[in-house]
């Protein structure tokens, strides 16, 4: 769960660099940010369910079975594709931080396991 509570206070963090914004961005990046809080409730159900059937699963009935991908894991594979690109658009129209500034949401952004 720590994971967890550090994603959702970088979102928090997101949302609060939206209002930083000129106003002719800021309504694209939130109607981005509205995206991004979707893909994230989606993404932590998918995982669920993932966790929960494993990643591939037995489809048919008797002799017939076969085995193949989970579903779930194939639309969370297309989903955190696209929660990237979200995350990289809001990250683009961010001004800039000078070199010698240093940006925590970026810095987990670019290494998340620090």
């Amino acid at each position: 769960m720590p994971r967890v509570k550090k994603i959702l206070e970088n979102l928090t963090e997101l949302k609060k660099a939206i209002d930083i914004l000129p106003t002719e961005q800021r309504d694209a990046a939130e109607c981005l940010f509205v995206e991004i809080s979707f893909l994230h409730e989606t993404l932590e159900k998918l995982k669920k369910e993932v966790n929960s059937d494993g990643a591939v699963i037995k489809t048919g009935w008797g002799n017939a079975q076969q085995i193949k991908e989970n579903p779930a894991l194939k639309s969370y594979n297309v989903s955190i594709m696209r929660y990237s690109q979200l995350i990289k658009q809001i990250i683009d129209m961010l001004p800039k931080a000078s070199k010698n500034e240093v940006d925590p949401f970026l810095d987990f952004v670019k290494n998340p396991e620090s």
